[in-house]
């Protein structure tokens, strides 16, 4: 089983045009290759999407303040092959999109936002540009990240942006950490004692039982 796109591509060599579906060793190449992506989709839920439907670009912030809250600016430029050759594409984002940053973990981790046109930002290309206004930060709603070269995904495929009503607020992890951090004071508060073997075995069963990265991944893959 072999994409069509592969039926049409040939290789010149010294006066021959040797097809990739018709050479044996090419065959057997091209075909190991498309098993291995549909492996991946399989076990990894690996979903391609083309450039013209999605990206992952380096998030800054807005540098003249002309977005509100919200809204995020993106053009994008990639290359296209086609038979006549290999050419650029400048691509301007405009309507609803998602935005998440990885690890996404949380619900709210993924962002339903709207990219829009803005003639003052059209010389920032490939980075996705956030505003600088709102209650609070779009980088930080994406699983507690920032604008210190943190990479975020962004699509904008109709077909794979959910509905405004199915979407769930972020989770203020800023709040998480000053709760986290009132505990910890509070717990040594005054001269700390010496830890026991008990309060060491605690510790680790707590670990043990709170590290669920990996069942969530595991969730998420049987979601998807």
């Amino acid at each position: 089983m072999v994409p069509e796109i592969w039926r049409r591509l040939t290789f010149s060599r010294v006066g021959t045009s040797i097809g990739f579906i018709t050479d044996p060793f090419w065959l057997s190449v091209l075909a190991k290759a498309y098993r291995l992506q549909v492996r991946d989709l399989v076990t990894k839920t690996r979903v391609p999407i083309p450039p013209s439907d999605g990206c992952r670009v380096l998030g800054i912030p807005d540098p003249i303040s002309v977005l509100d809250e919200g809204e995020i600016f993106l053009l994008c430029e990639y290359d296209v092959v086609d038979p006549s050759g290999i050419r650029k594409v400048c691509h301007l984002v405009v309507g609803d999109v998602v935005v998440y940053r990885n690890p996404c973990l949380h619900p709210g981790d993924v962002q339903r936002l709207k990219a829009v046109d803005k003639t003052s930002l059209h010389q920032y290309r490939n980075v996705l540009v956030l505003p600088t206004v709102g209650r609070q930060s779009v980088a930080a709603c994406c699983s507690g990240g920032d604008l210190d070269g943190d990479l975020f995904s962004v699509i904008w495929a109709t077909d794979l942006v959910p509905p405004a009503a199915v979407t769930h607020p972020a989770l203020d992890y800023d709040a998480v950490l000053r709760e986290a951090a009132e505990a910890g004071k509070s717990a040594t508060a005054g001269p700390c004692p010496p830890f026991t073997g008990e309060q060491m075995a605690t510790f680790f069963c707590k670990v043990v039982t709170n590290d669920t990265l990996g069942k969530i991944a595991h969730m998420h893959l049987a979601l998807s």
